[in-house]
């Protein structure tokens, strides 16, 4: 959405034009230059009814067609969108906006061929379309082809090279092969270009994250949460870095922080994290009754499809459970957690060392088909991986937390190139 003084001038810009078209009713450009205004503002309604007038009022409605495939895609109807880039482009065949905006539909639509292809005949007709490179790097790292993705972002900064966006798409497919440096570098390009480009500290953030830099991701979070208070994924991000520094007071804070801000529908994905990761602090703090109650809560709001994802969830009540003496339940758990796909063998003895070490620290005796289920085969390796802080690591050896198999999700396809909305180029 346009900030104010933009939105200042479209609403300048709309009289004008609706003067215009009272003078010259059959006139045909007003309606277009009015549409294209109302997408700017998000008024996308009134854009597509402005569209259509031009498309009946003229006989060349290519422009009309295009712009009105924006406001489709900007509602997401991604099938009437890509209806009218398809008119569009036969009434000029070599229209190339209408192309890569057709491939940008075919992208969220995940038929990234098709977007590929119409990319190329955006760029075989204008070779300096900037965002014919930046929806084909898209698709390219839809695919995991992120050479590819780099190549083309790298194009576009060439073309434009004040485009931010560009910056944080290149710094997307850098953090995807672990070049988390590059990265920093492209988001914090990115944010020099526009100093409040919240998406760009979002990522930022999660890069810093992932290569175990939680005060800079704290610090970037703090920056979301001044320009957008009412996001929950700072809150989220912050979270879980302040478990990791294990400052568990401070994350349980911005979990209930999330959590009221959105109790369980605005994204439940994100507050079904904010749940597990105020749950995993609860339970550093020893505080298992809320530890349970907060795993319980976060495995109601995944969806059946998605438990799998879940198996820490599982495994994390069942300590829970373990440390409140109720084996069954801790059974329960344990198995279900297996049947996820989780060693919780490894995962137990990679916490505890040992079941006696649990047993010494905890004080509580585990029940005998307890110990059978996390007893270590005979012939397994019993080497431990390493303990080592994850700030201190490499980035070839980033912490496996819970947290980065979350965020991993939370961070894919951030940033899109090419809103439908409001024209960047």
């Amino acid at each position: 959405m346009a900030n104010q003084t933009k939105m200042a001038r479209y609403e300048a810009s709309v009289k004008h034009f609706s003067r215009a078209i009272n003078l010259a009713p059959t006139f045909v450009m007003p309606y277009i230059y009015r549409g294209n205004v109302y997408r700017k503002m998000g008024e996308f309604d009134l854009a597509i009814d402005d569209y259509t007038k031009a498309i009946r009022l003229t006989r060349q409605p290519a422009e009309a067609y295009n712009g009105r495939g924006m406001a489709h895609g900007a509602k997401d109807k991604l099938d009437k969108a890509i209806k009218d880039f398809t008119m569009a482009i036969r009434y000029e065949q070599d229209y190339a906006e209408a192309y890569y905006h057709r491939a940008h539909a075919y992208v969220l639509q995940n038929r990234v061929d098709l977007a590929i292809e119409d990319c190329d005949k955006a760029i075989k007709f204008d070779p300096d379309a900037t965002e014919a490179y930046l929806v084909r790097g898209y698709a390219y790292s839809r695919t995991g082809e992120l050479d590819f993705a780099i190549m083309d972002y790298s194009k576009a900064i060439r073309l434009k090279p004040d485009y931010a966006t560009a910056y944080v798409l290149r710094g997307d497919a850098y953090g995807g092969k672990n070049k988390f440096d590059k990265a920093v570098a492209d988001y914090t390009k990115a944010l020099a270009l526009e100093p409040n480009y919240v998406d760009a500290y979002i990522v930022r953030s999660y890069v810093y994250f992932f290569s175990g830099n939680f005060d800079a991701a704290i610090a970037d979070c703090g920056k979301v949460i001044e320009l957008t208070p009412n996001d929950t994924e700072p809150y989220i991000i912050r979270a879980a870095a302040y478990n990791l520094k294990a400052d568990f007071g401070a994350a349980i804070h911005d979990c209930t922080s999330a959590i009221n801000l959105a109790p369980d529908e605005v994204n439940a994905y994100q507050i079904r994290n904010a749940y597990q990761i105020r749950g995993d602090a609860y339970s550093k703090q020893s505080e298992f009754d809320k530890a349970i109650v907060d795993y319980t809560k976060a495995l109601e709001l995944v969806p059946e499809e998605l438990i799998p994802d879940y198996a820490h969830v599982y495994y994390n009540r069942a300590i829970a459970w373990l440390h409140q003496q109720k084996g069954e339940k801790a059974k329960t758990d344990l198995t279900a957690a297996m049947d996820n796909g989780m060693d919780v063998t490894a995962m137990f003895h990679y916490e505890y060392q040992s079941l006696e070490a649990f047993e010494t620290e905890t004080g509580i005796e585990l029940q005998d088909n307890i110990a059978a289920l996390l007893m270590p085969q005979e012939k397994k390796p019993q080497t431990q991986p390493s303990k080592e802080k994850p700030s201190q690591q490499s980035e070839e050896n980033l912490p496996q937390t819970q947290q980065i198999e979350i965020f991993q999700k939370m961070a894919q396809n951030r940033i899109d190139p090419s809103p439908f909305g409001e024209h960047p180029v």
